[in-house]
């Protein structure tokens, strides 16, 4: 019973793991060690339903027993937590998410009618195994307005204005690391039209 218990928790639990930050590794160690010791129930192992073939005790005798025994093996699994586990180097804790940061976006776009807008926007996570996601969003960009995330961290954008596209946009990015989401503004002016911002505006 407990090992399809495990078999249908565990991926769940180990999935969860980095967003409690605990280490996936206590989880592991911890839900097999609990899984291969029930105290309490008959029910719990095979070995527990042999051992009761022998009518040598009952099933309210092995529960009270179970007790005890129970504690002393939450409590082994706590000391092996705190302390042995952290002395042999593997981590418990994990440290905080951190966020994502932009590392290069164009402060304003500046182009005459007719010339093509062609710019990258990258981002980078301190934490290495962050799948980081950028997406575009329009804004009042003009459909015609072509984007590309590369994958890699970085996004693409290109859009070939006309004289009818006269005046200021901005194109708006989302950086996200699945926890954090952070935004920016591109200003694009084509023509001679004035802005108010000189230069690329984030939101977190």
């Amino acid at each position: 019973m407990n090992v399809a218990a495990i078999a249908i928790s565990l991926p769940v639990a180990l999935a969860m793991a980095p967003y409690l930050n605990v280490a996936p590794e206590v989880v592991l160690f911890t839900s097999l060690a609990v899984a291969g010791m029930p105290f309490l129930l008959l029910v719990g192992a095979a070995p527990n339903a042999i051992a009761y073939e022998s009518r040598q005790f009952s099933t309210g005798e092995f529960f009270k027993v179970g007790i005890p025994a129970s504690i002393m093996l939450l409590i082994v699994l706590g000391v092996f937590i705190k302390i042995i586990w952290p002395m042999m180097g593997m981590p418990v804790i994990l440290p905080p998410n951190s966020e994502p940061r932009w590392v290069n976006v164009p402060e304003v776009i500046h182009v005459i009618p007719g010339e093509e807008v062609e710019f990258a926007v990258d981002g980078e996570d301190p934490d290495i195994n962050d799948k980081l996601i950028i997406e575009f969003q329009e804004g009042n960009i003009p459909s015609k307005g072509i984007y590309t995330y590369t994958g890699d961290g970085r996004g693409l954008f290109r859009w070939i204005t006309s004289p009818a596209d006269i005046g200021s946009y901005s194109a708006h990015f989302t950086l996200s690391d699945g926890k954090h989401v952070i935004t920016v503004e591109v200003p694009i002016i084509v023509g001679n039209t004035d802005i108010r911002s000189d230069s690329a505006i984030f939101h977190e």
